[in-house]
């Protein structure tokens, strides 16, 4: 999800330093440990990890997607200024796993 709402893609790519969020499953244990197919509740639980596109981005927040079901991580980062234009690969590290389902993302 681009910084504007629109949903990235070729028609709407993301700007250069500007705020993505994205969705997974699959991030592991959280602090504090929520219990499964619950709400999330304020303070929302949170995850350590990396996301590089061309380099370090910026984790503005990784943890629970607030108002969706626990399990389902939202991350928002700031992407790099150095960001290379059309679409781009994207590597999320969490521990000492890299997802190899190699995501992309558009921009601009």
């Amino acid at each position: 999800m681009n910084q504007d709402g629109t949903v990235n893609s070729r028609e709407h790519p993301a700007a250069r330093h500007s705020v993505v969020s994205i969705f997974l499953t699959g991030a592991g244990l959280m602090t504090p440990v929520p219990a499964d197919g619950t709400v999330p509740k304020l303070p929302y639980a949170k995850i350590a990890l990396r996301v590089l596109i061309d380099g370090d981005a910026e984790i503005l927040y990784a943890g629970d997607a607030p108002s969706l079901v626990e399990g389902l991580v939202q991350i928002n980062f700031r992407l790099p200024e150095l960001a290379r234009d059309g679409l781009t690969p994207l590597q999320i590290q969490i521990g000492n796993y890299w997802d190899t389902s190699f995501p992309q993302i558009w921009i601009r």
